[in-house]
């Protein structure tokens, strides 16, 4: 009995030391495998198989990663036929908290996965029965944890052939992940069906092929129409870190998508899948208008068959449609409402059979339209590179854009074109574009509403070329030439005519600059030098070469303002023109110089004329200078000359004729003598205007050389001084007086008018007489010029004839009037004039006929 007892005790203490030696062995696994904590309690055996009422644990990996595990009635069901297994496991509860290591850095190319390792981890899974009544899995989503709530069925149909039922409960809908898994000796098939809310949303059925050589991949993915579910946004959400940028799904939408993948070498990223044969087919529509923030409604289809080997491929058939109604993109809703557009639509298709070589471009043809009161299209051949950086080429792609009407309130544009075909690449980085010859942009009318309008318009920008930062448009590069061309451009202040603007056109860093000329149908050539620094004021550079004026003149051809009476035959005019401004026009200065003019003003030629004048623009005061204006000759009938003034006016823009004239100096050669204006300042502001007009040494004897009245000679020498008045432009002269200078002259009129008014009229005998060889001491003269051109000389003499009552003092009061119109018309008919002249005073004629 005491060796029994003895045996007894030895076999309890070896039983007791196996335990302990197990139990050790088993925590040593555990803590190699990185569960370094396992807790459970309620332990029991039952119905052959194993129950805890509640097992804890916790997983470190080496990456530091953490999982945590706390599940309520376990049942562990065992089987011992061909070795010990776990045949069911079910639990009521299960709560997994996943903590994996932070602050790894996102992978640009994720690595691929070891899917046969992933694979043979399905073995470990129980042979029949794995099932959680209610599975909570807590893990990061965004800056906080979030929970994911449901439950999982895992069920083997035979020894490769796993079921897979998994469902997740949101607050407002239900997503079920069902289907089966198969791992065999060739690789894994999974056939899965998900479901929102018990409506079929997507299939897949996909096969991995794996063994020594690299896994292939084949398999489809089918949704036969996306049901109502847009609450997935809100339970996606917390993983998304932000607002989802939609507010709603596809709903309706339809894809299915085939693929096979055979990298003829173990893939160690994802893209390496396509290194060898690869077919891939989608076809995909939407079927129901998506409803996109900020974009609008989006529709479409997608159509693509894709053949390839070793990185090249074969494009059997690629298509693509998207449209976009009533469009909602910020940089359209800030652009005017007539320029809105009511839809765009854009095609894309890779030619037919196409090869290409994927790592290096893929060609496409792309046609993009829109519509509304701005309509456009944008068709032509692209490539698209993708790597090592994506980005955009094209040689010679179409842009036309067109429109019937534009109004706007600065402008407004009928029959609108735009007819481009251009060059250009686009990255990520910077949008390059070249224009064709021949692109045009034409309108048949641009109006400027209370400034201008012109008439079929035309813009050449063949050459130019512009570069874009995506990241800084205003940062915007151009260059190149440019051509503008109206025929015909209606100003205010400018004739009726066609025009033509040509130059080079630049924009860089340091700013916008244009460099070409300005001309019209009249010849007018301006050559024009612009210059707009970043960040200063823009400046430009009006030159007018040296312009002939024999052939013509471009100026009065070209102004508005140019007196209509005034015509210049020869000579020569040029200038210069300097502006400054900086959102509008500030300063303006410059000047005109007219050489050896000759033309007529009127009824009057003048030549020899020669002026420089001044121009000075500050704000909206303009300052005109003439300080040296020289004329040789002026005849309105007399010949009168040489002319100099000195002249000045200043005018507010907007009161541009009723400025005021300053006449520093002012003076006329006439008849051996001389007419001086008197320094003032004429207020053409006002309805009338007062000078004084000096005269000094007039010749008779000169005078009556051209004087048309027969029988009539004199000597002296005039001095006066005459107040005038300009009335709403007519001239008046009030209280005017002229007389002959000491020791006096002589007159002799012998006339056979007079001497036949002698003979009737007893009194004018006597004044015929002394007239015969009259030697004044004293000649004054009022004058008086009223309305009508007729000039009144109330004259008093005082002097003799030596023949008559032995020179007995005469003195005679005579009243002359004589209607200077007329007498210089006269004059002028009675000489060669020219038949511009000529015209004139007959019109003149026939207008004081027709209103005596």
């Amino acid at each position: 009995m005491r060796s029994v007892m003895r045996l007894l005790v030895a076999v309890l203490a070896l039983v007791s030391l196996l335990a302990v030696a197990a139990f050790w062995l088993v925590q040593q696994r555990l803590e190699a495998a990185g569960i370094d904590q396992l807790d459970w309690h309620g332990l029991g055996w039952s119905d052959g198989a194993l129950h805890i009422e509640r097992l804890s644990a916790r997983y470190t990996g080496t990456d530091g990663a953490r999982l945590e595990m706390d599940a309520a009635q376990l049942r562990l069901e065992p089987v011992w036929a061909a070795g010990p297994a776990l045949k069911v496991l079910q639990a009521e509860r299960l709560a997994l908290d996943w903590q994996p290591q932070v602050g790894l850095p996102g992978a640009r190319n994720p690595a691929f996965p070891d899917l046969q390792q992933w694979a043979d981890g399905l073995g470990w899974l129980p042979t029949e029965r794995l099932s959680v009544a209610e599975i909570a899995v807590r893990m990061p989503c965004g800056l906080r944890s979030c929970t994911l709530d449901g439950r999982l069925r895992l069920q083997r149909a035979d020894s490769d052939r796993l079921l897979l039922n998994l469902v997740l409960l949101a607050r407002q809908g239900r997503i079920e992940l069902d289907g089966s898994l198969q791992n065999d000796s060739e690789g894994l098939q999974a056939d899965l069906s998900l479901q929102l809310d018990e409506a079929e949303a997507a299939t897949l059925q996909v096969q991995w092929r794996y063994g020594s050589e690299a896994p292939r991949s084949q398999g489809v993915l089918t949704i036969p129409g996306w049901p109502q579910a847009d609450w997935l946004l809100d339970y996606a959400q917390p993983w998304l870190g932000v607002q989802p940028p939609v507010v709603s799904l596809p709903t309706g939408f339809q894809a299915q998508v085939r693929w096979h993948l055979a990298p003829h070498e173990r893939p160690a990223s994802i893209t390496d899948l396509l290194d060898g044969t690869v077919e891939l087919n989608v076809d995909a529509a939407l079927a129901e208008p998506w409803i996109l923030p900020q974009l609008g409604a989006l529709g479409g289809e997608l159509s693509l068959d894709l053949l390839g080997e070793d990185g090249l491929w074969q494009m059997r058939q690629a298509r693509a449609r998207l449209q976009l109604t009533e469009p909602l993109l910020p940089a359209l809703l800030a652009l005017p409402v007539q320029l809105r557009p009511q839809s765009l639509q854009i095609e894309v298709a890779a030619p037919a059979d196409s090869a290409l070589d994927w790592r290096e471009t893929l060609p496409v043809d792309v046609d993009a339209r829109v519509t509304g009161p701005v309509a456009g299209r944008l068709s032509g051949p692209l490539s698209l590179v993708i790597r090592p950086d994506w980005s955009v080429q094209w040689q010679a792609l179409q842009l036309t854009v067109n429109s019937a009407s534009l109004r706007l309130p600065a402008v407004q544009l009928d029959q609108l074109e735009l007819a481009w075909t251009f060059a250009g690449v686009v990255d990520e980085q910077q949008l390059d574009l070249e224009l064709a010859s021949g692109a045009l942009v034409t309108a048949a009318e641009l109006r400027l509403p209370d400034l201008a309008a012109l008439r079929s318009l035309r813009a050449e920008l063949g050459g130019m070329s512009l570069q874009i930062p995506l990241q800084t448009p205003a940062d915007a590069r151009a260059s190149g030439p440019l051509i503008i061309s109206a025929a015909r451009l209606e100003h205010a202040a400018l004739k009726p005519q066609a025009w033509t603007v040509r130059g080079e056109l630049a924009r860089d860093d340091d700013g916008l600059r244009w460099s070409g000329s300005v001309g019209n149908s009249s010849e007018l050539v301006l050559g024009v030098e612009f210059a707009w620094p970043t960040g200063s004021p823009w400046q430009a550079d009006l030159t007018l070469e040296p312009t002939f004026l024999r052939g013509g003149n471009p100026l009065s051809a070209t102004l508005q303002a140019w007196p209509e009476l005034l015509s210049l035959g020869s000579g020569r005019v040029q200038g210069q023109l300097e502006l400054r401004g900086d959102a509008q026009l500030e300063r303006a200065t410059g000047q005109i110089r007219l050489e050896g003019a000759a033309g007529i003003y009127d009824r009057m030629t003048f030549a020899g004329l020669n002026a420089g004048m001044d121009i000075d623009l500050a704000g909206d005061r303009l300052q005109l200078d003439v300080p040296a204006l020289a004329l040789e000759s002026l005849d309105p009938g007399i010949p009168m000359g040489p002319v100099d003034a000195d002249l000045h006016y200043a005018a507010h823009m907007d009161r541009l004729v009723s400025g005021s004239l300053r006449v520093e100096q002012a003076r006329l050669q006439l008849l051996g003598g001389q007419v001086a204006l008197q320094p003032t300042v004429l207020d053409l502001g006002a309805a009338r205007q007062r000078l004084v007009v000096d005269i000094r040494g007039l010749e008779l004897d000169r005078l009556f050389a051209v004087y048309p009245a027969e029988g009539l000679r004199g000597r002296g020498t005039l001095d006066g001084q005459l107040p005038v008045a300009l009335v709403d432009g007519e001239l008046l002269i009030e209280a005017g007086e002229v007389g002959a200078r000491a020791p006096g002259g002589f007159l002799q009129y012998r006339s056979a008018k007079l001497e036949d008014l002698a003979e009737t009229t007893p009194g004018m005998r006597q004044v015929a007489q002394a007239l015969d060889d009259f030697h004044y001491d004293v000649l004054d003269a009022g004058v008086s010029y009223g309305e009508g051109g007729i000039l009144v000389l109330d004259l008093a003499l005082r002097g003799r004839n030596p023949a008559l009552q032995e020179g007995r003092p005469i003195h005679l009061n005579i009243r002359l009037e004589e209607d200077v119109p007329a007498l210089l018309a006269s004059l002028q008919l009675s000489g060669k004039v020219s038949d511009v002249i000529q015209q004139r005073i007959k019109q003149r004629l026939l207008e004081q006929q027709a209103d005596p």
